[in-house]
Order: C-alpha cells, then structure tokens, then sequence
C-alpha cells in the first residue's frame, strides 16, 4: 500500500532567490554588487537561498511522477514564491500562510513530517553563517529535518544532532530522490531519526557561558 502524503513544513523569514542573478548578472546587477553591496554589506556576503533550490528539487521530483508530498510554509514569506510555484507545475503541492505567533508556530511544525531548513550560500569562499535561531527552534520540535545546506560548521552541527538529512542544495536530483525517500519511508521516520541530546547539551547556554570561560581561564 502506498504511503501517505508527506509534510514538509517551513516556518520564519524566507527571503527570495533568483539564481539568475548571481550566475548571469545584468551590466546593473554586476555594479550594484561589486560597489554598491560590497561598501554596505559586502558582496561576499553569504546569500539567502530562500526556497528556490526546494521548489526546484520538488518540480523535480513532480516530473518524475511524484505527487505524495505537500509543503506548508507560514511567516515572512516572499510573495514571489507564489508565482513561481506556479510557474514550476506545483502549486498545488504548496500551502503559503503569512506570521503567526512563535508558540502557534512551534505546534505546527510539531504537526509536520519532516521540517525544512535551507542556509544561506557562501559566496567567494566565504561560508554561511552559523548556527541560526531557526535551527534551534526545530531541534526544539525534535522532527526530522531536511537540510539544504553547503558544507559549513552549521552542517557538522546538524549532523551531530541526529535529526537531519543533509543534501546540496543545487543538486535538484538529490534533493528530489531524497523528498522521494522520505516520502516512501514516512512510517519509520522517527526510527530513522532520533535526537542526540548529549551532543547539543553544549549549545545550551549556561553549557556555552561555561566552556568559553574555561577558554578564557586556560589563557
């Protein structure tokens, strides 16, 4: 029998992201970013992927005649992504609801399979930042987590806690065999997926206050 429909859920800020931009910059865009952005913020920067590569990965998975998944996103989420499911032959596959109150969204994201974090991608070298609040909230829902993430000390920090799937985001084959995976594999998730306690008892942080004062006495 045929499993059913997988959760994915997605919570907070989810900017938007045209990869066009950054591999094929208009004469604008390539000034904007090498003087504008680099004087305010500094083009290099990690970039906010948003969830353009998961959109990709799922029109991937759709093409390739899956339909047993459904993602919900809620908060600050970027009006274009509407459009652009459309646009990728999977808008029915997408639940979009605007901010609703932390604990409101703790409950549903409790209420999902598989929660999705995608990281900012490194530019020049320069890797994403680490460890976001984002992060924690789900290690705090304790749900298995379907990580988009480039190589970083974020994702060291993802695979100790026993919760996520991690995969390269501009892979869309990877991300769409594994959305397959998971999708087929729903049932025995939580055996596949169990929290190390003991490895993010150091992110707590009277546990962090405590280790960076040992560094501080060994000086």
């Amino acid at each position: 029998m045929a499993s059913e429909k997988l959760i994915l859920g997605m919570a907070g800020t989810v900017p938007y992201y045209d990869e066009k931009i950054y591999l094929n910059p208009s004469l604008w865009q390539r000034i904007k970013m090498n003087l504008i952005d680099y004087r305010s913020l500094g083009y290099n920067q990690p970039i906010g992927q948003g969830a353009y590569f998961l959109f990709k990965g799922l029109q991937k998975y759709r093409a390739a005649g899956g339909e047993s998944v459904e993602l919900k996103m809620w908060g600050n989420i970027d009006e274009r992504y509407s459009a652009l499911s459309k646009a990728y032959d999977i808008g029915d596959m997408i639940e979009i609801e605007g901010f609703i109150e932390k604990q409101d969204s703790l409950e549903k994201l409790k209420r999902c399979d598989v929660l999705v974090l995608t990281l900012s991608l490194g530019v020049n070298g320069n890797k994403p930042f680490p460890l976001p609040g984002k992060m924690f909230d789900y290690f705090h829902v304790g749900k298995p987590i379907l990580a988009l993430v480039e190589e970083s000390y974020c994702a060291e920090v993802l695979r100790g806690s026993g919760l996520a799937y991690i995969v390269d985001p501009k892979d869309q084959s990877a991300v769409a065999k594994v959305i397959e995976e998971l999708q087929k594999d729903k049932e025995n998730l939580k055996n596949r997926f169990k929290i190390n306690k003991e490895y993010l008892e150091q992110f707590e942080h009277k546990q962090m206050v405590k280790n960076m004062a040992a560094v501080l006495n060994s000086l």
